[in-house]
């Protein structure tokens, strides 16, 4: 099942001349705006357009260089999308390192919270969007072309970078791998959890199921390690 299911994940295609033109001209108009709200914003750290008109009840608009639909289920890649633009737009709203609210401002607030927009590459060898990017960007970057990345590539970053962030993986995921360790089930860590930390409010705490995921993901990587020792 694995493997069919890693089948469904083709390596992206280079994109179409045409398209990415008419994709570039879209990033170049949000990024000429004087300033953006933290949704469009994180729309943009996340690779789409932002809706574009104030009726729209879409969750982003078209993709933009350097991630594109994923062919076999666009409603996966649509909610996967979905998902880490809320992701950022929490990231965004919880900083104190935002300066201003110009496409500039958040893109240097999205380096500085390691969240590199797929379409970056792209727009450095754009003249057009080149300038709209912050000065020395262009120092930054390899000088190689740029490389379309598939959902999967796209949601395995942007899913490496959450957990690294993440503060209550921070604090409560080694205890949770500690009492895996000891040989506690799912509901049992979670009862452990509220005997210990039930004092506090229950938004601190990881959600019944972020534990399951854990213990799944704990487990996995022992059966990982245990398969390249044997």
């Amino acid at each position: 099942m694995t493997k069919e299911i890693d089948d469904l994940w083709k390596p992206a295609a280079e994109p179409n001349p045409e398209l990415l033109a008419r994709q570039l001209a879209a990033l170049n108009v949000w990024l000429a705006r004087r300033v953006l709200t933290v949704r469009q914003a994180a729309c943009l750290l996340a690779g789409v357009c932002p809706p574009e008109r104030r009726l729209d009840n879409r969750d982003f608009g078209v993709y933009l260089p350097g991630l594109q639909k994923w062919e076999h289920s666009p409603e996966i890649g649509q909610k996967i999308t979905a998902e880490n633009i809320t992701e950022i737009e929490t990231l965004i709203n919880e900083t104190t390192l935002l300066e201003g609210t110009t496409p500039v401002d958040f893109i240097r607030l999205g380096a500085k919270l390691g969240l590199s927009p797929p379409w970056i590459d792209y727009a450095l060898h754009d003249p057009e969007c080149q300038k709209y990017l912050p000065l020395g960007a262009l120092d930054e970057r390899p000088d190689t072309e740029p490389v379309q990345r598939t959902q999967k590539e796209i949601a395995s970053l942007g899913g490496k970078a959450k957990k690294a962030r993440d503060p209550k993986r921070k604090r409560f995921f080694p205890v949770v791998h500690e009492l895996v360790n000891m040989g506690f089930q799912p509901n049992e860590i979670i009862c452990d959890l509220i005997d210990k930390f039930g004092d506090e409010p229950s938004k601190n705490l990881p959600s019944d199921s972020t534990v399951y995921n854990w213990v799944n993901e704990i487990k996995a990587e022992a059966k990982s390690e245990s398969t390249q020792d044997s």
